[in-house]
């Protein structure tokens, strides 16, 4: 029976790749996660929760946009300050996500410090808690499972790259394909049980996959030349850092597991190198025209030192030349001239053309690896980055979670409560509660709680 009757991971109509990336990501923890962009309606996060059928006894944890501090890496216990007096460790959500599936629904609109906190952790495979008089640690190894739209801004790359894998989801264009997703989903509102029950054969035979995939995952190798490729395929990519080369051969792992190989092939790191390198990718260095300029005349100057060296009487013989060489004769005047003219122009014109098609066929031919690779850039669809305008020191007055000015009103959501360094003006009652309780048993009996 599919969890809670969500929709089966096998109806959804197309995405083939987000699939795949889903797979992988499901397969090998190690492979990073995944992040899923895509537009408003492409079926984001009914892909990503889908994934519930597939995952056995694993649970699926969702990251609620207004996460705290506390609630995402774990606290005092408050109850058992209170009544007991004790400082006791509470679990966050990392905690909990151990060994299961951490969601994350528009991870764009999450605070980029919580995300880059709980990324870190998961990588490090430890969180460490020094919080409330609490000193804990725990052990944190989760699948993280994220999706974004870029319309509503991206991610900035040092967090786009704390992520193993991305995959672009679009709108369907085939007419069978969208007329497909309608029927199938009013067939899903209609009667949601029933649904469910005729994709439940083709499900769980992928979640039986999946689960022999994971079982065969500790005995695939990789090979030297897989690891040769893998950098040489970074490399040409021009990707910061070594989390690439990391990812891309876990997620080759993962691929090779499902294909019931021991072994990475080639194809598996080409085909993992899809979901690792398009939010990696950067442009390769360009040299300043300026300096190529002085190279280049540099480098003619050299030439012609050096040609005037080896023949030092070349400048009398071309004047010579010069003097001794007689006018040409004028044109012939023919009729017939400019039609030959024409018909030359027409030949000259198809020779150049088919020089330039054999030419460019070459080049095809000839390209380096690093030209063929940047084509994988192109199915990596994100505006350009949003510019930090960051906060002025002007009051003024109004609220609102996306303002970037100071006010003077106490509306807004709740950021974050920290020690204060001068008058109190605005108290935070939790966190006041969890740094006293640990101390009420030290107080006077006086009736208060």
């Amino acid at each position: 029976m599919l969890k809670n009757n969500l929709y089966p991971f096998t109806a959804v109509v197309g995405q083939e790749e987000a699939k795949k990336a889903l797979l992988i990501a499901l397969v090998n923890r190690r492979a990073g996660g995944l992040l899923i962009g895509g537009a408003k309606g492409t079926a984001k996060s009914v892909l990503a929760r889908s994934v519930q059928s597939l995952i056995g006894a694993q649970r699926m944890l969702t990251l609620p946009l207004n996460v705290t501090e506390d609630m995402l890496f774990g606290s005092i216990d408050l109850e058992a300050a209170v009544s007991l007096g004790e400082k006791r460790f509470s679990p966050g959500i990392l905690a909990r996500a151990t060994d299961n599936i951490l969601y994350i629904d528009e991870a764009n609109l999450l605070r980029q410090e919580l995300l880059t906190a709980a990324l870190d952790a998961n990588s490090a495979g430890i969180n460490n808690v020094e919080r409330d008089g609490i000193s804990c640690s725990h052990e944190v190894r989760t699948t993280v499972i994220a999706t974004m739209n870029p319309e509503e801004g991206t991610l900035p790359g040092h967090i786009l790259d704390r992520f193993g894998m991305y995959a672009d989801m679009q709108a369907l264009q085939d007419i069978g394909q969208r007329v497909e997703v309608i029927q199938r989903a009013l067939a899903y509102s209609n009667n949601t049980l029933a649904f469910c029950e005729q994709y439940a054969e083709e499900t769980a035979a992928l979640a039986a996959k999946v689960q022999a995939a994971r079982e065969l995952l500790p005995q695939v190798e990789v090979s030297d030349a897989m690891l040769m490729l893998a950098a040489q395929l970074c490399s040409q990519a021009f990707c910061a850092g070594h989390r690439a080369e990391i990812y891309l051969l876990e997620a080759a792992r993962a691929i090779a597991a499902m294909a019931g190989r021991a072994y990475v092939l080639p194809k598996d790191v080409e085909e993992a190198a899809q979901f690792v390198l398009p939010h990696r990718m950067r442009k390769p260095p360009e040299q300043q025209p300026e300096e190529q300029e002085q190279q280049d005349d540099n480098q003619n100057e050299d030439e012609n030192e050096q040609d005037n060296e080896d023949n030092p009487d070349d400048d009398n013989n071309d004047e010579d030349n010069e003097d001794n060489q007689l006018p040409p004769p004028p044109p012939l005047d023919n009729g017939d001239d400019d039609e030959d003219d024409d018909a030359s122009d027409d030949e000259d014109e198809d020779d150049e053309s088919d020089e330039d098609e054999q030419q460019q066929e070459r080049n095809n031919n000839n390209l380096a690896p690093e030209e063929q690779l940047a084509d994988i850039d192109k199915s990596f669809r994100l505006p350009k980055m949003l510019l930090d305008l960051g906060k002025d020191r002007n009051v003024r007055r109004g609220s609102g979670k996306r303002s970037v000015t100071k006010t003077d009103l106490k509306q807004g959501r709740y950021v974050r409560a920290e020690q204060p360094k001068s008058k109190v003006t605005d108290l935070a009652f939790d966190a006041t509660i969890r740094a006293a309780a640990p101390y009420q048993r030290l107080r006077e009996d006086n009736g208060c709680a």
